[in-house]
């Protein structure tokens, strides 16, 4: 039980939306996860595979509140709202800044397999959600978001290894958004391994739209670019006294178009109730 527990949390976080995972809260439980981000570029990607190099850093600073609720056995429940602010010096000529809520995701998601003991096959879930969109500025080359309302739908894989401690995860799904903003696919995968009261975790991210503008275009507007941003994740977590598990994550873009170079690190605090 530790075990599930502990990567859960540590995945959630790292991801920086519950639910994303096939794993989820028995039932009647709840995991709630404060979380902080440092997300800042210097570099940004064009239509091509060219970067261009800004006169200095954006920076998001970004606090959630993430909550997974166990309805029964195989559904659960999660959101995930916050508060993000970004600035920079002189990245676009001249001091830049904004604030606001972030875009709110909801979600409910459906254990549809969970495999005997020895089988090689892994976990499967399904899970669908809709997002709000947040009070920050939009149309801005240093928005936090595209200010769209969106509908979305993912499957979800996950296999743990008996004793071994390693265990695999991915997902994969559809964003269908409002206000002509592209729809998104996005998808990641990657690998953990339990060691006691600590768990490490590595994996890629992907998100693209679908349609849009690359920057410059005629008639182009930042919320409408034909944007792609993939990206390599890591983290740590220790479980703690009291079903509580602490945990750390960094992610860095390594391919992109019309989007930042982005570096994340954050911290979470996971509850179990």
């Amino acid at each position: 039980m530790r075990s599930r527990f502990l990567v859960l949390s540590l995945l959630a976080a790292a991801s920086q939306a519950p639910g994303q995972f096939v794993w989820q809260p028995a039932q009647g439980k709840v995991l709630i996860t404060p979380s902080f981000y440092y997300d800042s570029f210097r570099g940004a990607y064009g239509g091509g595979p060219d970067r261009m190099k800004l006169a200095s850093p954006v920076v998001f600073k970004t606090t959630l509140l993430g909550v997974e609720y166990g309805l029964t056995r195989n559904i659960a429940l999660d959101a995930t709202a916050g508060f993000v602010a970004n600035a920079s010096k002189r990245a676009f000529g001249s001091r830049t800044n904004d604030a606001g809520m972030t875009d709110t995701s909801i979600g409910v998601r459906w254990r549809l397999y969970s495999p005997p003991g020895r089988s090689w096959a892994p976990s499967v879930g399904l899970r669908t959600g809709g997002v709000i969109h947040g009070t920050y500025r939009t149309n801005l080359p240093y928005s936090s978001g595209d200010g769209a309302d969106a509908a979305d739908a993912s499957l979800l894989m996950g296999k743990t290894f008996g004793e071994s401690g390693w265990g695999t995860y991915a997902d994969g799904g559809y964003r269908v958004r409002n206000r002509r903003v592209p729809d998104e696919i996005f998808a990641s995968a990657g690998v953990f391994k339990n060691f006691g009261r600590y768990s490490l975790s590595g994996g890629v991210r992907s998100i693209q739209t679908t349609a849009g503008f690359n920057l410059f275009d005629p008639g182009f507007t930042f919320p409408r670019l034909k944007e792609r941003n993939r990206t390599v994740e890591g983290g740590i977590s220790r479980a703690g006294d009291h079903n509580v598990v602490y945990q750390i994550f960094v992610a860095k873009t390594v391919e992109g178009r019309n989007t930042g170079d982005r570096l994340i690190v954050g911290m979470a605090i996971t509850f179990g109730l």
